[in-house]
């Protein structure tokens, strides 16, 4: 199975002087807890639920005044369209990830690949069962 067959399709990018409240309407809207985050058209980073809440708010920053560039990940750790989704599931194991962001062969963004995605989507259980107990290891 490939990457491609399972993957949340092209969310939004989010421009990387939106504000912390502004991107949580923003994934609100479209149930997404992970989004990329931009700046002159070109991602940069990526930014979570967790970011938010655990790097910003938690720490006494406005949400409505401090931006994302603030609170993103610089890294962004992705796989492409074409993997083989146990490949690329080894890859969130090692790495202790619930997300990845996925790119085309022309290093578009495209979309998004996720824990939640393999399983709704992949029939492998055991890979579901791998993969979780992977990421939450201390």
């Amino acid at each position: 199975m490939l990457v491609k067959e399972i993957m949340s399709k092209h969310p939004n990018a989010l421009s990387d002087d939106m504000s912390l409240k502004q991107a949580a309407i923003e994934m609100q809207k479209y149930d997404f807890g992970f989004l990329p985050v931009k700046h002159n058209g070109k991602i940069i980073g990526v930014v979570t639920d967790r970011d938010l809440v655990v790097r910003t708010i938690a720490k006494g920053q406005d949400p409505n005044t401090t931006k994302l560039k603030e609170a993103m990940t610089n890294k962004i750790l992705f796989c492409h369209e074409d993997d083989d989704l146990t490949k690329t599931a080894q890859t969130m194991c090692s790495n202790q990830i619930n997300r990845l962001a996925v790119y085309d062969k022309q290093e578009n963004f495209t979309g998004v690949l996720s824990i939640g995605d393999i399983a709704r989507k992949c029939k492998d259980k055991s890979l579901l069962g791998k993969l979780t107990e992977a990421i939450h290891q201390k």
